[in-house]
């Protein structure tokens, strides 16, 4: 029996959500109408037509292009401009983190550093941690705080989980327990919020991301190598929208969530069958009619990482500790049972050319 994902298909945006971006982009420069076109979104948007929309991607690159042409960061959206590179600055500080818990805590130091203020932190609960963002004394650079603030800091919320999730190499869609925005309630057209596959807390003192506490030990990958500039980042978030539309729009196995689950770090069958809202009996019963378990599904995905950390020449006892195993006795005893060969024969067949798994 197949669990099936809801299908969102193309995720928009409304026209409301989108004409105040035409000042900004106006006062960097830019021809707003001709950056729609660009994005072959109609300019009836700019005509307050209540059936006018454009792609939530496409809110994304029209600020990365605002980002850009100003110089500015924070798109002219607060009174303290964030200058080129300010984006580098912050992803600096995640290559020497071990873990997401501390990838998230260094990006809310970094930003509040940056927007001279504790707007950013992070906090670790009983049933995850949670980034939370209170931007209750920012210096927004207009006065209203309405519709247009709700989306656009339930936006940013999309730009720090794109960033999380490029900083680990892994969807992390699967780790998101809960969304909070200060809105009083969701409205049809809340595009921001129905990116999201997991409840949602209106009325929230703040808005934030809680992740699983799974989640808080999932490795960190980010090198020097792999730090970006500020338009990069809105391109990743809207690539990452582009990615889930596409996922969104067919059948999902109950195996592939749980290995959606197992490569985002959760390996505890248990945590796996409630984030799916199953039993562990019932989570058995759907995998057996699938003709698979999970016992099979675990295996495959710990083996498929290990070569693949192995061929990036990773020793076995590093290995071993990133998979979860107690020691690298107990992690070489599963590799050989899987492979016919332990670690280290793995790693020497790759050296001497001569890897055959």
């Amino acid at each position: 029996m197949a669990n099936l994902s809801k299908s969102l298909g193309p995720i928009m945006v409304a026209a409301e959500d989108i004409a105040p971006l035409k000042v900004l982009a106006e006062n960097a420069g830019l021809d707003f109408t001709s950056l729609l076109n660009s994005m072959n979104s109609s300019d009836d948007l700019l005509n307050d037509s209540n059936s006018s929309q454009t792609h939530l991607k496409d809110y994304f690159r029209i600020l990365g292009r605002i980002s850009a042409a100003s110089k500015d960061e924070a798109c002219q959206l607060s009174l303290r401009p964030l200058k080129p590179g300010t984006t580098n600055f912050v992803l600096s500080t995640l290559t020497n983190n071990s873990d997401l818990h501390n990838a998230m805590k260094h990006i809310a130091r970094s930003y509040n550093l940056v927007h001279g203020g504790d707007y950013n932190r992070v906090e670790k609960r009983r049933n995850g941690i949670v980034y939370i963002i209170d931007d209750k004394d920012f210096p927004f650079s207009f006065d209203e705080r309405g519709e247009f603030t709700y989306s656009l800091m339930e936006s940013i919320l999309i730009l720090v989980h794109a960033l999380l999730s490029h900083a680990t190499g892994k969807d992390l869609f699967g780790c998101v327990r809960k969304i909070y925005t200060k809105r009083s309630r969701m409205r049809s057209s809340d595009s921001f919020l129905k990116f999201w596959n997991s409840p949602v807390q209106c009325n929230s003192s703040h808005y934030g991301i809680l992740y699983d506490s799974m989640a808080s030990e999932i490795p960190i990958r980010f090198t020097d190598n792999d730090i970006f500039s500020s338009g990069e980042v809105y391109e990743i978030a809207a690539n990452m929208i582009s990615l889930k539309e596409c996922v969104d729009a067919r059948p999902i196995s109950t195996a592939t969530e749980v290995i959606n689950a197992l490569e985002a770090g959760i390996i505890n069958q248990s945590l796996i069958a409630n984030r799916l809202g199953f039993s562990v009996a019932t989570l058995r019963r759907y995998l057996a009619a699938e003709g698979v378990s999970y016992r099979e599904l675990r295996h495959c995905t710990l083996n498929n990482r290990a070569q693949t950390l192995l061929r990036r020449s990773r020793h076995a006892s590093d290995v071993a500790h990133e998979l979860g195993f107690s020691d690298c006795r107990s992690f070489s005893r599963a590799f050989k049972q899987w492979n016919g060969m332990t670690p280290s024969a793995f790693a020497k067949s790759i050296s001497d050319g001569a890897d055959t798994l």
